[in-house]
């Protein structure tokens, strides 16, 4: 059994609140629900918090998973340690608040994330879909998004859920032309000691594939602006080193596209 309380958490708790019954028994406002795993919002003493609880999601699904080549999501460890890793090396993430776990059957064990709510109003996915940034606005979130990405591989972390939506926008910092970006929902974050290429085309074509989705066209100099400061290389340098990975990930990315967009396409950059 672990259970990690922060201190400044544990002190609006009472001594019986204090437990992994009391979080998993906690109930709110649902966000999500999903089998094994429910997301929702509660207060304590007026201020909100976001837990996601998670009840297993037996052997069956877990078998699912593993055999389709999938790391099965069991709970919420891996969700609390890649925040803390992210938010150890500068990467801004929902603040961890308690976590905690109970059980060795991998297939139905408790465990639970408490985090603080965000303030951030709209994701990138809404600010893209507002279509009114100015090219310098639209710059600094470009490098900022291939800076978290470079910053999140380069640790091992695979977020399998990378999409736009999942980074939120600080809109008084782009206000003055800065980029300020919070990523979250990292419940089925993978962490490995070698980033496998696998896990990098899958994050980088979601990407690029929910700019498309939600109405966005990336341009060759939005491309080459993201790949410079994801690669730390010249875009004329990367042409010829990694020319066959950027052609991978752009057709993973219209393959994605195509799922929901049967009889649309995109342009191809990297032949």
């Amino acid at each position: 059994m672990t259970l990690w309380i922060d201190e400044s958490f544990k002190r609006l708790l009472q001594p019986e609140q204090q437990s992994i019954d009391y979080f998993m028994s906690l109930t709110g406002q649902v966000y999500r629900a999903k089998e094994g795993r429910q997301t929702l919002r509660f207060e304590i003493n007026g201020t909100p918090y976001f837990i996601k609880q998670h009840t297993g999601i037996g052997f069956a699904e877990i078998f699912k998973n593993l055999l389709s080549g999938r790391p099965p999501v069991t709970g919420a460890k891996n969700e609390w340690q890649a925040i803390a890793r992210l938010t150890e090396h500068g990467i801004r993430c929902t603040r961890l608040l308690a976590y905690g776990e109970r059980g060795l059957n991998p297939a139905k064990h408790d465990s639970f994330i408490v985090m603080e709510t965000f303030k951030e109003a709209h994701s990138l996915e809404d600010i893209i879909k507002k279509q009114s940034l100015t090219e310098t606005q639209k710059n600094a979130l470009i490098i900022k998004l291939a800076q978290i990405s470079r910053t999140m591989h380069g640790l091992g972390i695979y977020h399998r859920d990378y999409y736009l939506c999942h980074l939120m926008v600080n809109e008084q910092a782009l206000a003055h032309n800065q980029a300020d970006l919070l990523l979250y929902d990292l419940h089925r974050a993978g962490i490995s000691k070698h980033l496998s290429s696998r896990w990098r085309i899958k994050d980088l074509a979601s990407l690029y594939f929910s700019a498309y989705d939600y109405g966005y066209t990336p341009t060759r100099e939005d491309i080459a602006l993201f790949c410079e400061h994801y690669f730390e290389q010249p875009f004329d340098t990367l042409l010829k080193t990694h020319k066959k990975l950027l052609h991978t990930i752009e057709k993973k990315a219209l393959k994605i596209y195509q799922r929901s967009n049967k009889e649309k396409t995109f342009e191809l950059y990297f032949k």
